[in-house]
């Protein structure tokens, strides 16, 4: 199962990635986030403790965070449309508690300005949105 996971997170890189032209998704850890940006950003990464997806902005990065820690999150999908980013994935039950956090670049960008996520098909919000 864990398997399978990482393969759909792997296609979904490659969708996104090569949609967006100008753009770079690649999967980083939150210690990487806290490198990058000097630990400054370590009080709002100790919050994340609630199952969600998040939204973290800093002045040079836009990074997307699920945390799977009451469900698992799986086919995970994405359409680039009318400057819009919708991410769309389904939810099943958890097998093993995972996080997964992807950085979009450059950023900001010119290829959407919105972001919307869909969860087995009806539109949902991020857990919290936090801008340093």
């Amino acid at each position: 199962m864990k398997k399978r996971f990482i393969v759909i997170l792997g296609v979904f890189i490659m969708f996104l990635s090569s949609s967006c032209s100008n753009n770079a998704v690649k999967e980083v850890t939150l210690k990487e986030i806290e490198m990058k940006n000097n630990n400054d950003l370590e009080e709002v990464l100790t919050d994340l403790k609630n199952d969600g997806i998040y939204s973290l902005e800093t002045k040079k990065h836009k990074y997307i965070i699920f945390n799977g820690s009451e469900q698992e999150y799986k086919t995970i999908d994405y359409v680039l449309n009318d400057n819009t980013l919708t991410i769309m994935f389904t939810t099943d039950k958890l097998v093993e508690s995972s996080q997964v956090v992807y950085e979009l670049s450059p950023f900001p960008s010119d290829s959407y300005d919105t972001i919307k996520l869909e969860r087995n098909g009806e539109e949902t919000v991020f857990q919290s949105i936090y801008v340093k």
